[in-house]
């Protein structure tokens, strides 16, 4: 007598009022191959919204510093090969006034040349953190 004999035998005796153990179950194992293809899609999904928010992230800042300057000139006066110089300055500008800002550094003479989102360490508001160069007056 093999093994389903033995099951549906004692399944029968159960249900027949045979016994006074409670009904026998018997469970069967479910393997499913779909899991690894499920976070294979997952993992490319997140890879790219990832790689979007980036893309993103570089054209925001691609935008606010009008594009991105000859950093040539800049790097040659650093070494002090170049007859120009350059000055620096470093601004935080809330987003409530930051075209504002933008357009007076401008006139000043200003060209963006790195800039960062961040937050005021002090209010808590939002803002961009820029460094501007130019020709030294």
């Amino acid at each position: 007598m093999g093994l389903r004999e033995k099951v549906a035998n004692k399944i029968k005796s159960k249900s027949s009022g045979g016994g006074n153990d409670a009904p026998m179950k018997v469970k069967s194992k479910k393997t499913s191959s779909g899991g690894g293809l499920f976070t294979t899609l997952l993992l490319i999904a997140l890879l790219g919204v990832g790689g979007f928010i980036a893309w993103q992230l570089m054209q925001l800042n691609t935008r606010l510093s009008g594009g991105m300057p000859d950093m040539s000139a800049g790097f040659s006066s650093v070494s002090g090969s170049g007859n120009s110089s350059y000055e620096y300055a470093v601004d935080f500008i809330f987003d409530s006034n930051l075209s504002g800002r933008m357009a007076q550094r401008g006139k000043d003479g200003w060209q963006v040349v790195g800039s960062r989102r961040t937050q005021d360490s002090i209010t808590g508001q939002l803002g961009y953190e820029f460094i501007f160069m130019r020709k030294a007056k």
